[in-house]
Order: structure tokens, then C-alpha cells, then sequence
């Protein structure tokens, strides 16, 4: 097949490259733009999608990773060189987010701050239309849906004040602990933002997640892990910008039931007062047994969801990096 010219801006995936520790980004990208040549690619963008360490050898640590090209149109290609090396075009994946035009009775509410509700309220406070009453008349203003976002827990600040008292006295408080409270159970175990899918909105988590002050290795690391320290403050930032885009946020408000009108519009019965509700987002977690209770008694479908359980061992840092990485350690 004879070189073409791309009629459009084409992703391409170049897999597998591997190289020595020590030569880092500049020798990934250098090892994909040689593939590249060899198949006839010139001048392409390229940025690391994935790395990984290879520490299967300990005298030969590598990372390993994955690189995408970017080719703008009217770049020649020769698809059979492509295919000899391995390369494939890579389908886009990217979330395309429609803005809202629904009109909405009141701003909706989402019960719960965990990773589901913080993003739900984050992309309803930022597009869409919300309701304002001026002179006594529903005038709808063209921005976000202003949300109200309710957690039964507390701030971060407070939650993890009242952790640490738990791990030091036993003292329980029910509904602000590791499970309920700003962030949801991953605030304090975040474990590693690993996921066997690809979709566009694991990239938008993920970006979004940088934006708000995580580190930007999560972005190409095989295995990104954030940790709680920072998680913290990447939870405090996401809720600010949920205010700021006009979102209101309500702690120790338990949603104990609600009601659903012809209209679609909701009654929604919390420990701080019955509110109205254009439309209703639950994110309750797994830990919500009452919440759970609640949507069984009123005839919802609900299919158990599998839950993994695990055992936490700490080893000093030092030791496990000489475990997996020989002489290569630190």
C-alpha cells in the first residue's frame, strides 16, 4: 500500500516501548519517534499515555510504556508500515459532556460526597441552566444547575480530626467516620485508581483530579495512586469550585426519605428539613444500609454490587523497594 495522505487528524498507539530506568521520558519518547520513522512517520506529536516499571529482572529495572502520536492532516502514513510495527490508530475515547437544556422546577439534589456525588454535583453546578426568582417570576439563567449537595458526615476538617480519635480512643462517631464525611471511604483509602476499561470519563477523572491539585503522574502512571494527605485537599478544592459555580453544600443532613410528584419534580425529607428537588442523584456509598433499606421498601430494583476485602500490611518503604528493585532501590 502506498503512502497516503491523512484527510483528518489522526491518534495513533505505539505500544511497548521499553527502556533502562535511568533514561526516563526523553528515552520513551525518543524509542517512539525511531518507531514512527521505520514506518514512515514524520513530525508527529507525541505524548506517554502509560508507564509502568518492569522490575521482573533486578539487574535490568525498565519502564515500560505505551505513547501516542498525534498526526495533524495531511501527514503521510503508509498503513502496511503501521501494521508491521505494531502500531494502530487509537480510537477516540474522550467524554463529550452535552450541556443541559432541561428546565428544571428547583436545583437538583445530590444525597452524598463521595467520588459519584462529588463529580455529579461538580458537572450539574457547571453546565446546564439554573432557576431564579426575579420579581416574583421563574426566569431561567443560562449556567449551572447550582446543585445541593448533601452529606450525613462532616467537612474534611473535621472528619479527620474525629478519625484519628477513633484510631487513638475507640470513639465512634456513626455518621462522620472513615465511611460517611466529605470524599466518601477513599478519602482516608484512596487505594490505586486502577480500572480494566476503556472510557472516556476515566481520562475526565483523572484530568479533573490534576486540576484540583493531585499530582500529574496519575495521568500515565500503569498504577497512579494519589494518597490521602493530598486527597484531602483535591476533595476541599472540588467542593469549593461546586460553591463557586453557585452549588450549595449541607453536612450532618441525612436524607431519610422521599417522594416523588407527577411533575418529576421530589420531596426529599432530611434530618435539617424537607426540601424540593427538580431532580434527585443518589450516591449514597456502600455503607448507607438505611439509604439502602429505604429504596428496597419502596419496590426499587437493586442487584448486589461484589465487594473485595483485603488485608493492610506496612513494611518500611526502604525495604520494599530493595525487594523489588535490587540495586536499583530509591
Amino acid at each position: 500500500m502506498r503512502a497516503h495522505e491523512c484527510e483528518r487528524e489522526i491518534r495513533l498507539l505505539v505500544n511497548n516501548i521499553s527502556v533502562p530506568f535511568m533514561g526516563g521520558d526523553a528515552a520513551i519518547l525518543e524509542k517512539a519517534e525511531k518507531k514512527l520513522y521505520r514506518a514512515g512517520v514524520r513530525g508527529a506529536v507525541l505524548h506517554i499515555s502509560k508507564k509502568s516499571v518492569d522490575a521482573r529482572h533486578k539487574t535490568d529495572i525498565r519502564f515500560v510504556a505505551s505513547v501516542i502520536a498525534v498526526l495533524p492532516a495531511g501527514t503521510r502514513c503508509n498503513a502496511s508500515f503501521l501494521e508491521r510495527e505494531g502500531i494502530r490508530e487509537l480510537e477516540t475515547t474522550a467524554l463529550q459532556i452535552r450541556k443541559g437544556t432541561g428546565r428544571l422546577a428547583a436545583p437538583p439534589v445530590v444525597v452524598g460526597m463521595g467520588p459519584a456525588g462529588l463529580f455529579a454535583a461538580l458537572l450539574l453546578a457547571r453546565e446546564g441552566y439554573h432557576p431564579v426568582l426575579i420579581d416574583r417570576a421563574l426566569t431561567l439563567t443560562e449556567a449551572g444547575y447550582r446543585p445541593l449537595v448533601l452529606e450525613r458526615g462532616e467537612d474534611i476538617e473535621f472528619r479527620h480530626q474525629k478519625v484519628n480519635e477513633f484510631f487513638e480512643t475507640g470513639t465512634l462517631l456513626e455518621d462522620c467516620n472513615v465511611q460517611f464525611g466529605a470524599g466518601g471511604a477513599g478519602t482516608f483509602s484512596d487505594g490505586k485508581l486502577l480500572t480494566r476499561i476503556n472510557d472516556g470519563r476515566c481520562a475526565y477523572v483523572l484530568e479533573e483530579l490534576c486540576r484540583f491539585g493531585a499530582p500529574e503522574d496519575i495521568l500515565t502512571k500503569a498504577k497512579p495512586h494519589i494518597g490521602t494527605d493530598v486527597l484531602r485537599l483535591v476533595v476541599d478544592n472540588i467542593l469549593k469550585e461546586i460553591v463557586r459555580c453557585g452549588g450549595v453544600v449541607r453536612y450532618r443532613c441525612r436524607m431519610d426519605d422521599f417522594t416523588e410528584y407527577p411533575d418529576g419534580t421530589f420531596s426529599v425529607a432530611t434530618t435539617q428539613g424537607t426540601l424540593r428537588a427538580g431532580a434527585l442523584f443518589l450516591a449514597p456509598g456502600n455503607s448507607a444500609r438505611d439509604t439502602f433499606l429505604l429504596l428496597l421498601n419502596k419496590g426499587f430494583s437493586m442487584q448486589q454490587k461484589p465487594i473485595s476485602v483485603g488485608v493492610r500490611i506496612e513494611h518500611l518503604r526502604a525495604d520494599i523497594d530493595r525487594m523489588c528493585y535490587g540495586n536499583a532501590a530509591g
